[in-house]
């Protein structure tokens, strides 16, 4: 007798319903490997999903019950082809990449033979397509033609880099005298000046409201640029040349 390896998944929300549930579906293969004379060596059952994102990525027991179907060299078999997934690209990639025999006990194998030559046909126009970019790349240097952005990529990450030091330093200097004005008005907490803040319709830079957390290094740039001030205007009180040369 062959051996085989059986896979059998439901999503959260297919549990229980009749025709479809897990207990259902390992009675439907085991009859299916008795009438054809095969011994299952295990059984994977796994409640997940198969809608969107990566099929492999998400489940853990199909991945095992690949591996365990390749080590012993044997098919891999479930109830029907949507078990292994709801996209039909991801059905075909599957068969085609997973180097296991996969057999599905509702379809025939001529069935899971036309979905494989078809992807096999996808595969092999996708190579060709990717042979004429690369022959069209290769002629086009040499012609001379220069792919890609030919600005320094340093250079122009300083440059974004200064941009966005100019505006935050744009923003900072608009704000700080309504902070002085809200202080003014006898608000000194964090909490009140956010507050007086949000009221009056003024936003972070990424158009939030105001918080604790935002406002304090806000207020750390302004009184450091304060200070800053203040220990200039003192020199050149000192000094009336500072700042001249």
């Amino acid at each position: 007798m062959n051996k085989t390896v059986a896979y059998v998944r439901v999503s959260s929300s297919e549990q229980g319903k009749s025709g479809i549930g897990l207990k259902v579906q390992v009675a439907q293969i085991k009859a299916y490997a008795e009438a054809k004379g095969y011994i299952i060596e295990r059984i994977y059952e796994e409640v997940a999903s198969a809608i969107g994102g990566n099929t492999l990525e998400q489940r853990p027991q199909l991945r095992a019950a690949l591996r365990k179907a390749k080590r012993l060299g044997c098919p891999l078999m479930i109830a029907t082809l949507d078990r292994l997934a709801r996209n039909a690209a991801e059905i075909e990639t599957l068969l085609m990449s997973s180097g296991v025999e996969i057999v599905s006990i509702q379809h025939s194998p001529d069935a899971i033979s036309l979905v494989r030559s078809r992807a096999a046909g996808i595969q092999k126009k996708t190579e060709l397509l990717k042979g004429r970019l690369s022959e069209g790349v290769r002629r086009s240097k040499a012609k001379g033609v220069i792919f890609g952005n030919p600005v320094n990529l340093a250079e122009a990450q300083k440059k974004g880099a200064k941009a966005n030091s100019n505006a935050a330093l744009s923003r900072l200097k608009a704000l700080a005298p309504i902070v002085a004005e809200i202080r003014a008005g006898g608000a000194q907490s964090g909490v009140e000046i956010t507050k007086r803040l949000n009221k009056l319709g003024h936003r972070t830079s990424r158009g939030l409201d105001w918080d604790e957390q935002n406002l304090r290094r806000v207020l750390r740039q302004i009184d450091r640029a304060n200070a800053d001030r203040a220990r200039s205007d003192a020199l050149n009180k000192e000094n009336p040349d500072w700042g001249s040369f």
